[in-house]
């Protein structure tokens, strides 16, 4: 029982804690401890007093024997405060279980609690307590906020959506309740609505960093790049040292093609131990050919990739020649971050049958893409009494000529590229397909979160991420002996299925403009041996480079013809020429025009310079499509090997040699031996409609029957596993 005598002290002491005079306070809570040791509300004065300070285990020490002089639930519900913040968490929740036992009726109590379960991961336990503090007080809008969230990470978006805008309702300022009702819309693919409420947000808080954060990513998932990259630029005046906004400052410049700032950005983030960003700068500096920058940034980087707790793009990681191994262990990081919490839709089981295998594509390419331009043929081709085809578009819709004819091509489309990865996966798994094959994998605006959910009992990747995903939802790899054989097995989370060809589709009916400008139309000379290499410019490597210009400088009048990718590319190609005794003007670089006047274009080039350790892959196919010799060096992995494949599977493997010393001398002896060149270009003319890279209906023949396979041995209740399709002759 509290001594009246003691009362004034502890009026006196509480009144000083009130007003903030922290010091003051815990000197008069001694006092009163030193004349009344008995009394609990002494300690627990003092503990919390000393807990405001951050002088945590002293408040621990003194809420501890407040506790044990006289239990109740605000001074259990304080220590449980305390435990949480020293971390000490199965005692915090032990405490606010406590504390809650012996006041059911404490709001706070129970919000706290449902927050530490939250941080622990327990969000259906979470989302228990917050709904017993809002069962006490309605109108709690903090209860209703903490609701939301739980939800959230629940993956409950609407309920969700729901309870944020309760809290809203109750508090219209409730900034932090902004901002995670903005995530929510955003996660339900509402993102103009998302960026509406992260800008009330940041109306009633300009400097709110997670409001600016978020908006930027939203932004940037609607390709609005420059608005996005002002909002990074407004967190970065207020923390310039976070990590997280320098890294998504970095990925807007680089999508705006001002690299430079690109790796200025990234480099700063990976400063910060930022690995994502770590693996960006390696691969712009690879993209602006800025090769000593990337030599450095690919050095820093192999820390990360040895961090298990490093989480790094496969994306940035696939051009870069990581051991396998190694590389497998980083896209497995990468993708349980990403998926490991996503709850399998409900699929029918059997799935009903017309006596048809129901394939879906899955792309966020369907339009005016490299990868789209290989499998239409493809999709056009299809044995329909035996297959229907199920086209699902996953990104930004794109209105041209290309996106039709897919369209058209499929028995069934969905646009469904503004739909959440959850909604897309059920809409598919209503569908029943048999097989769902992925187009685009990890590459821009690839969604693997639709088949993590499994809507399909098959699910394959091919042509869009050339890689492995590393996942367990993938079953399967389409590729073929040469390019992936079976001694890499151990290296890929899928299953490899061979082809008996090259594992590349084409498409034999790509139109080719039919009007053909001359050498000064497009800035040759007129008389010289043209080489080019129209690869994108990650691929491009200083070893290669040199052989590119040893050949330029020995053969008079030579001229190398590359896309003009970017500026700075083109002035750091200039400089590195000139650096090699090379005029830089023998450079010559073609902007970018649609695909069929670049086929017509490129039949001016005399040959095809390949690159490693990362090889062509449409860009050659659309280079021997053309007529244009293509050279390669055989590489070591999947994207090393590409062109090899297509030139055996055209009649021409001479032309793959083992390395670059090879690879070297067969362009000097093209390039000097006239008759060898004609006889070279006269085999690819030969062969480009009778040999097997070209042949759209026998590369289907050959899909069909890997679908066929994997749906045998699916159907015998068998594991995938791998295997090679016999040749089929029509």
């Amino acid at each position: 029982m509290a001594n009246p005598d003691a009362d004034p002290i502890y009026r006196e002491a509480l009144a000083a804690f009130q007003q903030g005079r922290m010091e003051e306070g815990i000197a008069l809570a001694r006092k009163g401890i030193a004349g009344h040791a008995g009394e609990a509300r002494f300690h627990k004065l003092l503990g919390a007093g000393l807990g405001h300070l951050g002088r945590q285990e002293e408040a621990l020490a003194s809420l501890d024997r407040a506790m044990a002089l006289a239990p109740a639930a605000d001074i259990f519900g304080n220590r449980a405060d305390i435990l949480a913040s020293l971390g000490r968490t199965a005692e915090a929740l032990q405490s606010y279980d406590r504390a809650v036992a012996l006041d059911p009726n404490s709001v706070d109590d129970w919000c706290n609690r449902g927050a530490l379960l939250h941080d622990l991961g327990r969000y259906d336990d979470a989302r228990s307590s917050f709904d017993r503090a809002i069962a006490i007080a309605p109108s709690h809008a903090p209860a209703h906020y903490n609701r939301g969230n739980a939800l959230m990470a629940l993956g409950q978006h609407e309920p969700a959506l729901a309870s944020f805008d309760r809290a809203l309702a109750l508090k219209s300022s409730y900034v932090e309740a902004l901002n995670n009702r903005g995530e929510c819309l955003r996660a339900l693919g509402h993102t103009d609505q998302a960026i509406e409420s992260f800008d009330r947000a940041l109306s009633l808080a300009p400097n709110n960093a997670a409001a600016l954060y978020n908006r930027a990513i939203s932004l940037s998932e609607l390709k609005r790049f420059s608005d996005a990259l002002a909002c990074m630029e407004r967190l970065l005046k207020i923390a310039p040292d976070n990590a997280g906004a320098l890294y998504v400052r970095g990925k807007c410049l680089e999508q705006l093609q001002r690299l430079n700032e690109a790796i200025d950005s990234y480099d700063l983030a990976a400063q910060h131990d930022h690995g994502l960003a770590a693996a960006a700068c390696a691969y712009c500096c690879l993209a602006l050919c800025a090769w000593p920058a990337a030599e450095r940034a690919a050095e820093r980087l192999q820390r990360f990739i040895d961090d298990e707790r490093a989480v790094l793009a496969p994306t940035a990681l696939l051009p870069l020649a990581i051991d396998p191994a190694r590389q497998l262990k980083c896209v497995q990081r990468f993708a349980k971050r990403e998926w490991a919490s996503a709850a399998p839709v409900r699929r029918s089981n059997p799935l009903s049958t017309n006596g048809k295998i129901r394939v879906a594509y899955l792309s966020a390419d369907f339009g005016s893409h490299a990868v789209t331009e290989l499998v239409t043929g493809l999709l056009e081709r299809h044995d329909r009494t035996r297959f229907q085809v199920i086209g699902v578009s996953v990104g930004l819709r794109r209105a041209d000529d290309t996106r039709n004819r897919v369209a058209n091509s499929c028995d069934r489309y969905l646009e469904l590229g503004a739909a959440t990865d959850a909604e897309i996966a059920e809409q598919l798994a209503a569908l029943e397909p048999h097989v769902a094959v992925d187009l685009t994998g990890y590459t821009e605006g690839g969604r693997p979160g639709i088949l993590a959910r499994r809507p399909a009992p098959i699910q394959v990747s091919y042509l869009g991420y050339l890689g492995t995903m590393g996942v367990p939802f993938i079953d399967y790899i389409l590729a073929d002996a040469f390019v992936l054989p079976l001694d890499q097995q151990r290296f890929y989370a899928e299953c490899i299925v061979h082809l008996p060809d090259c594992f590349l589709v084409n498409d034999n009916t790509l139109a080719i403009s039919p009007t053909v400008p001359s050498r000064q139309d497009v800035g040759l000379p007129r008389q010289g041996f043209v080489f080019c290499s129209f690869n994108n410019t990650y691929k491009f490597r200083a070893p290669v480079f040199d052989v590119w210009m040893r050949l330029l400088r020995d053969i008079d009048g030579s001229v190398l013809w590359l896309l003009a990718a970017n500026p700075g590319v083109v002035a750091n190609l200039r400089r590195e020429a000139e650096v090699r005794g090379v005029d830089p003007a023998r450079l010559v670089f073609a902007p970018r025009v649609d695909f069929p006047d670049h086929l017509a274009r490129q039949s001016l080039a005399d040959l095809f310079l390949d690159t490693l350790p990362y090889n062509a892959g449409a860009t050659g196919a659309a280079a021997l499509w053309a007529g244009v010799p293509v050279l390669t060096a055989v590489g070591d992995s999947l994207v090393g090997r590409m062109a090899g494949s297509m030139l055996r599977s055209i009649g021409l493997p001479e032309l793959a040699t083992p390395g670059l010393d090879e690879y070297e001398a067969m362009a000097r002896k093209l390039a000097t031996d006239a008759p060898l060149l004609v006889e070279k270009k006269a085999t690819l003319q030969r062969n480009r409609l009778t040999h097997p890279l070209f042949d759209t209906d026998r590369s289907r023949r050959h899909i069909e029957a890997a679908f066929d396979m994997m749906w045998h041995i699916h159907q015998r209740g068998e594991p995938p596993r791998a295997f090679a399709v016999p040749p089929i002759v029509d």
